[in-house]
């Protein structure tokens, strides 16, 4: 069904999980949406990802710029990572992909995307190619040791046709 970036989702599925994933890491808490219950983008509230994509909308723009993550993919890592804002990381911590600081915790969102930016940039170089779109980026993302997740090319995929976000 995703078929430009499925083949890298299997690419991902046998990289080896001893290095350090991007998934979100606050004490012992997982979001919901990448927990290991079956996951369904139905299951986002459409009107909570409005809010959140409505919020944060600028903030992708400018780290697509600056970082050339695509907003799209970053959008939708943001939302299924924090459940579109509402896992306790990100309303207790501002953190909405992960924990890259040592206490976990950051002053306001925006310097977690910019710590989500930094970080992408920092250990997979190879994603800032200017020249891509948003489906090649999460296909090279697939082909990363950035999860051990193997469905998180379609999870993200599916936020992103389901919430149109390839308009951004």
């Amino acid at each position: 069904r995703h078929s430009a970036v499925t083949a890298g989702s299997t690419a991902a599925a046998n990289t080896s999980t001893a290095s350090m994933s991007l998934l979100p890491v606050s004490g012992k808490e997982t979001s919901p949406m990448t927990a290991g219950a079956a996951w369904d983008v139905n299951d986002l509230d459409a009107a909570t990802v409005r809010s959140y994509v409505n919020r944060f909308e600028r903030v992708a723009k400018g780290e697509e710029v600056k970082f050339n993550v695509p907003a799209p993919a970053n959008m939708a890592l943001a939302i299924l990572f924090s459940n579109a804002g509402q896992a306790n990381a990100a309303k207790r911590d501002n953190n909405h992909f992960g924990t890259f600081t040592d206490n976990g915790y950051y002053d306001n969102a925006w310097m977690n995307w910019r710590a989500h930016s930094e970080r992408l940039n920092k250990r997979f170089p190879e994603l800032s190619n200017n020249s891509v779109n948003y489906q090649q980026w999460i296909a090279a993302l697939a082909k990363t040791n950035y999860s051990s997740d193997g469905k998180l090319v379609d999870k993200v995929m599916d936020i992103v046709e389901r919430f149109n976000l390839d308009r951004l």
